[in-house]
């Protein structure tokens, strides 16, 4: 009976250790094991740094930023280069650009022979890459909404906007020229109201080259209207910022001169003109004096005059007018956004 209870423990043991391995490799994060990859790496750990980028990238879900991929691809390819494996290394840069259309390489960082096979790679990639603010809130009228895209080679982008829903249509935003990764800045058209143009959009980027490949992707746009938020005031500057403005003189001499005088006029003058009759004037005449001439003393080390320091007090008073100024202004602006209808543009998820 003993036997069999401790068969079943040990049974039961193993299974929790079974069970415990992949729970904790599950809790590596594809940025955790990014980050591994990227330490053995800078450590000339060339292929546990390769097992661990293979790793961060077979084990990365779905959700993974594009970004992450296209940068372990590419730490990839250059592991793959320094190791002698050109071909590879074309594979991984050809799936770092299909994953992240930005990526580049850091001229100072990587020799020029693979800088060219990267964007030898990068040119014959057709891919399309755009990128929107996730969350932003414009002046519909004054400010326009930026997006960058991304090509492989010199072609012409267009921007259409339209409604979701049946028979929308297209608006033409801008077309431009982009060679390699530009950013346009794009008016919205948003009419007399922003409440009536409040909805569900489509963004859709068209890029097309010379040779007549093209390719298109869109983006789904949620408008809708948003009431300005006061700007706070800036608060003032710090006591640290601040310069003296006066500094101590050095002390009188003659001040001193004229304490330690008093003070022995106070001790000899009523010995000189005192009747001897009258007993114990000497001794507080000698107090008088030598209290009179610490009272000199300390007069000479405390009554130093203040000079001012004009260059210290123009500094002061430019500091404190720049922030009244940049109040006002803060005040200013919260005035005329007072009331203002902002037009908030939310990414959705790209199509």
């Amino acid at each position: 009976m003993i036997s069999a209870r401790c068969w079943l423990v040990a049974v039961v043991a193993l299974d929790v250790a079974a069970v415990g391995v992949p729970r904790s490799a599950a809790a590596q994060t594809p940025e955790m094991t990014l980050a591994r990859a990227v330490a053995a790496l800078e450590a000339t750990e060339t292929e546990r740094g390769v097992e661990l980028l293979r790793e961060a990238i077979a084990t990365a879900p779905r959700a993974t930023p594009s970004a992450l991929r296209g940068n372990a691809e590419v730490r990839l390819a250059v592991a793959s280069w320094s190791l002698g494996f050109f071909d590879s290394a074309t594979v991984h840069f050809q799936a770092a650009v299909s994953a992240d259309p930005f990526v580049t390489l850091d001229p100072e960082q990587f020799n020029p022979d693979l800088r060219a096979v990267f964007h030898a790679v990068r040119r014959a990639t057709l891919v399309l890459g755009v990128r929107a603010p996730p969350d932003t809130a414009l002046a519909p009228r004054t400010e326009p909404w930026p997006v960058s895209v991304a090509v492989p080679r010199p072609g012409q982008v267009r921007f259409r906007l339209a409604r979701t829903g049946p028979a929308s249509r297209d608006t033409l935003l801008a077309t431009t020229a982009v060679d390699s990764t530009a950013t346009v800045a794009l008016r919205l058209p948003v009419g007399d109201s922003v409440t009536r143009a409040a909805g569900s959009y489509r963004l859709a980027v068209e890029y097309s080259e010379p040779g007549g490949r093209a390719l298109a992707t869109t983006l789904a746009l949620e408008l809708s209207e948003q009431i300005a938020d006061s700007l706070p005031h800036e608060l003032p500057p710090a006591d640290s910022l601040y310069r003296l403005e006066v500094r101590w003189g050095a002390p009188s001499r003659a001040s001193l001169a004229r304490g330690i005088g008093l003070g022995v006029g106070a001790a000899t003058i009523p010995l000189l003109l005192a009747n001897s009759a009258l007993r114990g004037v000497g001794g507080r005449a000698l107090t008088v004096g030598a209290t009179v001439s610490a009272a000199g003393v300390v007069g000479y080390f405390l009554g130093r005059p203040r000079q001012p320091l004009p260059e210290n007090v123009a500094y002061n008073r430019a500091l404190r007018s720049a922030w009244e100024a940049r109040n006002r202004t803060l005040a200013a602006a919260n005035e005329r956004r007072r009331g203002a209808v902002l037009l908030r543009v939310r990414v959705a998820s790209p199509q």
